[in-house]
């Protein structure tokens, strides 16, 4: 973005190095991996991870931006965001590569989907109010690409919400504590370089929450050592037994820190803020 030379590795990950934007702080991968090499199926989060978190970030842009509206979420996953925005009184429609993730959210939720992917989807005469995604502006091959897709698709006076982690801008011994997931992270975000590409791609942020993720990667650390320290304990066969139940424990704790105390502890370090934003 600011079209800046940079040699500076922070984090090395599988042959891949993470160098830093001296201008804004943006951390990409190097060298940037071909879109083949990629496997679109790696999630770095647990699938009741998503579903957990999904009715607060359905609350939050209901609102911010009332209901009654048609809304299209670029990688929909199983299902349970749009579940949830569903439960808010939204009209909702996926797009997703995956097509068993598209089959499991039709027979499961009811939930209209398309495969495929935003870059190169044609709607037709389709048109939105709202365009949502989660963590996807790291996996963009072309940023501004996927947003002027995203801008196409959306009704006059339309949002684009979305969430995305910021670790850029930060002390790299942060990067100690968790794993940048190259090559799937092509683009890691600092604040400074967040403001430039919306303001480069010509949207205007309307509302912006701001989670701390200090609570998720330290307090989290610990209940995942004490989770499994109990289960080490369990002998067989109750290990098997009582294993989802301490796995689903896990992620409840996990999202009740990552939202509910990152919500209003310290802006300090990693962090993860949602978004909404309308075309100028």
């Amino acid at each position: 973005m600011c079209h800046q030379h940079s040699s500076k590795s922070v984090y090395q990950e599988k042959g891949y190095n993470s160098l830093v934007c001296p201008e804004c702080g943006l951390l990409f991968c190097n060298p940037l991996p071909d879109i083949e090499t990629i496997n679109w199926e790696m999630d770095s989060h647990s699938d009741p991870f998503y579903k957990l978190s999904s009715y607060y970030k359905a609350r939050w842009l209901n609102k911010k931006i009332g209901k009654n509206m048609i809304l299209l979420e670029v990688g929909s996953g199983n299902g349970h965001q749009l579940h949830a925005f569903a439960q808010f009184g939204y009209e909702v429609f996926g797009l997703e590569p995956n097509y068993l993730r598209l089959g499991y959210m039709k027979n499961i939720y009811k939930i209209m989907g398309y495969q495929g992917f935003i870059e190169t989807f044609d709607f037709n005469s389709k048109k939105f109010d709202v365009i949502f995604h989660v963590d996807l502006l790291a996996h963009f091959p072309d940023p501004f690409l996927s947003i002027e897709q995203m801008k196409k698709a959306l009704k006059q006076n339309g949002y684009i919400s979305f969430e995305v982690g910021v670790v850029g801008g930060i002390s790299s011994y942060w990067y100690r504590l968790f794993p940048l997931g190259l090559p799937q992270h092509r683009w890691l975000y600092s604040e400074k370089s967040l403001a430039k590409l919306l303001q480069k791609a010509q949207l205007q942020v309307i509302h912006k929450t701001t989670h701390s993720l200090v609570p998720y990667l330290l307090i989290g650390k610990v209940v995942n050592f004490a989770l499994l320290s109990v289960m080490m304990r369990l002998v067989s066969p109750l290990i098997g037994k009582h294993a989802s139940i301490f796995f689903k424990i896990n992620s409840a704790i996990s999202n009740f820190l990552r939202y509910k105390l990152g919500r209003y502890f310290p802006k300090v370090g990693p962090l993860t803020i949602l978004y909404i934003t309308k075309p100028i």
